[in-house]
């Protein structure tokens, strides 16, 4: 039996079907009506001040609403099938061998139990979050500690997913400098590397700068933070042993804070789901149905793009492409071992085959124009296995196949979750994504939750709103300068009598020809040629004034960036203060009737 985080997960045996003859042969679904009308998007925004939560649903009313998510998913679920199997089966298979992957990653790594029910008992709600293996801000972790806290309330499970198909964004951390009064931003690196690498395929390459990170750190910071995360996070980071990757290193030290801490959720990686048959059942339906979901898929961003009046076709996401040969972009990566670079994964039906590809060789010295087809899968009657096997031995020879985002967030809320946390960024997209989904498996989306927080490096900040007013007040004050002068300046403000006397012989002259007749297009010319006239010689006759109210501005405005820098919510969790952090997450879960 081969680990689940070596090589394909340990299988258990696929759902039984109770009639035969709904082996799925891989054929498309029956046409589906036109996409419905798209409800209201609904929007969130960061919170703002320091210790602030937004959460939709409320954390109070959420227990509840899980429970009731729980009790009427099998229900709804009852008549979706994926690649010819019920999805209620696949839930089911799904959780099974999730839970084989979260333990053994616990194993592996020497975790302490969550001290929460067991991800395999599909009676109790399972919580699922997920999050890059990065450097995580508050608002991510909290997240985390939130699905414990629910799933503690409801008697239910919590998982995180770690999303390490992802490519590892930057190779330093920003860490404020607190032996300056204004925060200078610094940037510290942790290690060395080229672009473009994959969390799941990147390990530390250069330990001395990855060691010395805590003290570098600490050098910077000053006083600035008493107790930061980073030290015991760092530790715990180093204790991992073997050749692991950094986002396991990320995903052990957080997993092992959060349990000395009195909490912790079950982690999983999504590329052991990536190995499981319950994903490869999604990835068949997907492939196999590739154009009918390409032609879903692309209307739905049209639309969208569309009432939305947004022009670029890469946002929110890119639609899905066809060659005229045939090849059909899917909602998935794929990439080799020995050539770590994701590509997106191509499909083309021939006959009782679907032929796989990548625009380009998955191996180092190869390659030709066009798309490079490395496979192929039997989708002919009783053929379903023998794909699942196919793809089974494409992992173990190293050709990875992973989800996007918008297929991560479907498997995991339609085939795992009984209740997802999003952030608010994934919230955003998951809307549309619900449309699309929704319209393809004919059945109403799962409900998510939105949670995120703010947490300030320092306490007491003032509130960054009342400076941006002051800055509107003094642009405000520039434009009447520009425009309404009279409204700002009087004859005693200007110093010289002369310069004053004429001042008010231009308001004079600008009144008169703001009344003066445009009945023709040769008055309407004269009168803007004169008032634009006014208006210059006004500006020289008040460049002392306007010097002022720019100098006043680049002085508030300068005071906002430092203010700004000091009330980052973006700061990674690590440089801020252990006691602190986890009094704010206990007292909001107290709040909540969480804890």
């Amino acid at each position: 039996m081969i680990d689940a985080e070596s090589g394909p997960v340990p299988s258990s045996r696929f759902p039984s079907r109770s009639d035969p003859s709904t082996e799925w042969d891989g054929s498309v679904s029956p046409a589906r009506p036109a996409l419905p009308h798209a409800p209201a998007q609904r929007r969130w925004s960061a919170p703002r001040r320091d210790g602030e939560v937004v959460a939709d649903p409320p954390l109070a009313d959420t227990p509840r609403l899980i429970q009731h998510e729980h009790a009427v998913r099998a229900q709804r679920d009852e008549a979706v099938r994926v690649a010819g199997w019920p999805l209620n089966e696949l839930r089911r298979q799904a959780r099974r061998e999730v839970a084989m992957c979260a333990r053994a990653f616990a194993q592996r790594h020497q975790l302490s139990p969550s001290g929460l029910g067991a991800l395999e008992d599909g009676t109790i709600p399972l919580i699922v979050t997920g999050h890059q293996p990065e450097w995580i801000h508050p608002g991510v972790w909290f997240k985390m500690i939130a699905a414990h806290a629910l799933a503690r309330r409801v008697g239910g499970a919590a998982l995180n997913v770690v999303v390490d198909q992802d490519l590892v964004k930057r190779l330093t951390i920003k860490v404020p400098d607190g032996r300056s009064p204004d925060w200078s931003p610094c940037t510290l690196a942790f290690d060395r590397g080229a672009g473009e690498a994959i969390h799941e395929e990147w390990v530390v390459h250069d330990w001395d700068l990855f060691r010395s990170l805590a003290a570098r750190t600490r050098e910077i910071l000053g006083s600035l933070v008493a107790d930061p995360i980073m030290e015991p996070y760092l530790t715990e980071a180093l204790r991992v042993e073997g050749r692991v990757t950094l986002g396991e290193r990320h995903t052990v030290a957080r997993a092992r804070l959060e349990r000395a801490w009195g909490w912790g959720v079950d982690e999983v990686a999504i590329s052991a789901i990536a190995r499981t048959e319950s994903f490869r059942s999604l990835l068949l339906d997907l492939v196999c149905q590739a154009e009918r979901f390409r032609v879903l898929h692309n209307a739905a961003l049209r639309d969208h793009r569309h009432r939305h009046k947004i022009r670029s076709r890469h946002h929110p996401f890119a639609d899905l492409a066809q060659s005229s040969e045939g090849w059909i972009e899917t909602p998935f990566w794929v990439w080799s071992a020995s050539r770590p670079r994701r590509r997106p994964l191509l499909v083309r039906r021939r006959g009782d085959r679907v032929e796989l590809a990548t625009p380009e060789s998955l191996f180092e010295g190869e390659g030709r124009p066009g798309p490079d087809r490395f496979a192929d899968l039997p989708v002919s009657p009783t053929a379903s296995a023998s794909a699942r096997e196919t793809l089974a031995q494409l992992e173990q020879a190293g050709i990875k196949i992973r989800p996007r985002a918008f297929t991560t967030t479907l498997f995991l809320r339609w085939f795992l979750a009984d209740w997802f946390l999003h952030g608010i960024g994934g919230a955003h997209y998951d809307q549309l994504g619900d449309r699309i989904a929704s319209h393809w498996f004919q059945a109403p989306p799962p409900t998510f939750g939105v949670l995120s927080l703010t947490q300030h490096l320092k306490p007491g900040q003032p509130d960054p709103d009342a400076i941006r007013r002051q800055r509107d007040w003094i642009n405000q004050r520039l434009r009447d300068l520009t425009h309404h002068p009279e409204r700002l300046v009087g004859t005693q403000d200007i110093c010289e009598p002369a310069r004053a006397q004429r001042f008010d012989q231009l308001i004079a002259q600008k009144r008169q020809w703001i009344e003066a007749p445009t009945a023709t297009r040769a008055q309407r010319a004269e009168r803007c040629r004169a008032l634009r006239g006014i208006r210059s010689e006004l500006a020289a006759l008040l460049a002392d004034q306007r010097q002022m109210w720019v100098a006043q501005r680049a002085e508030v405005e300068s005071q906002l960036a430092s203010l700004l820098r000091r009330t980052d919510r973006e700061y990674a969790i690590v440089l801020h203060s252990a006691s602190q952090t986890r009094a704010l997450f206990q007292r909001i879960l107290v709040e909540s009737g969480l804890d």
